[in-house]
């Protein structure tokens, strides 16, 4: 095998690979624990796992060169061209049109290929890469990207850009930090608070990895809207959930929501907005935005 194409191991976000252990060195094998444990769960050969190196990739995408011969190429569970979408609402990047042909390329690899190269330019590519390594005699910039924060800050910006769907007076704050308790030793990061004038309406709080409800995210939105003195609270998921959640505890209503990412993304946001609408929140939209969510 040549350095100009070197062996492709792909890993889908959340789904583990078993590989026989002469696929992977020790070496090679400790590389990827020591210096991405944090984006990739890999386990040695044992007894556990017949034998076998087990790897996932827990909710990153990208591109990790290894070494001349190897690369790690992380796939997304939702559609490439999302992951395009994405990018363009959170990081402001449509008037730039700098990711103009992302979205035609044939390949996973080619779509990656031609991302990093963008991301190189942008301070994007700076907070969110790992650490670069050589590919023969060329240098390699591997990428990565963190999709439940992707997924978080393209919700909020998405709900920015829309926010003419809302009435006069309503507004929405991304990432609103809370502070509590003597020395303001408690502190809370909400990702999103829904406001009436001053007043919070209510906090919404994206849930990328989760494929179903869990006891601390119950515990965590319903805190953080204690804190805001809100009375409605949002779970938002990328897919829905085998049973909704929509429940009262104590005096805050608890929902679960999607804003999915497997279609368009536009529609997709739509179709939260008349969720969220219909049977919730109802003072925060206006009567053209009503009209324009439910338009399919």
């Amino acid at each position: 095998m040549n350095a100009e194409s070197p062996k492709l191991i792909e890993l889908t976000e959340y789904v583990s690979k078993y590989l026989d252990r002469s696929e992977i060195s020790e070496d090679v094998g400790e590389m990827i624990w020591q210096n991405y444990k944090s984006q990739i769960s890999i386990d040695a050969p044992s007894f556990k796992n017949k034998r076998r190196w087990a790897l996932t990739s827990l909710g990153w995408v990208g591109h990790i060169p290894l070494n001349p011969e190897m690369a790690l190429v992380l796939s997304p569970k939702i559609p490439i061209e999302n992951i395009f979408g994405m990018l363009e609402y959170a990081y402001r990047l449509k008037s730039f049109e700098i990711l103009d042909g992302l979205a035609d390329c044939d390949s996973l690899l080619e779509f990656y290929e031609r991302l990093a190269n963008v991301l190189a330019l942008c301070r994007f590519f700076l907070e969110q890469s790992g650490p670069s390594h050589r590919v023969g005699e060329k240098t390699m910039l591997p990428f990565l990207v963190d999709m439940a924060h992707l997924y978080e800050l393209f919700v909020a910006e998405w709900l920015r850009s829309h926010r003419s769907l809302l009435s006069q007076g309503f507004s929405i704050k991304p990432h609103e930090k809370v502070v509590i308790g003597e020395g303001n030793r408690i502190r809370f990061d909400i990702d999103l608070v829904f406001y009436e004038g001053e007043k919070a309406s209510c906090v919404l709080d994206t849930k990328y990895k989760a494929p179903a409800l869990k006891n601390p995210d119950l515990n965590q939105i319903v805190t953080y809207a204690v804190t805001k003195e809100c009375r409605e609270a949002i779970l938002i998921y990328p897919k829905p959930q085998e049973a909704q959640l929509d429940e009262n505890v104590g005096l805050i209503r608890v929902r679960s929501l999607t804003f999915s990412l497997d279609g368009d993304l536009d529609r997709a946001g739509e179709r939260f907005l008349q969720d969220l609408f219909s049977d919730g929140c109802e003072g925060a939209a206006n009567k053209t935005g009503r009209e324009q969510v439910h338009t399919e």
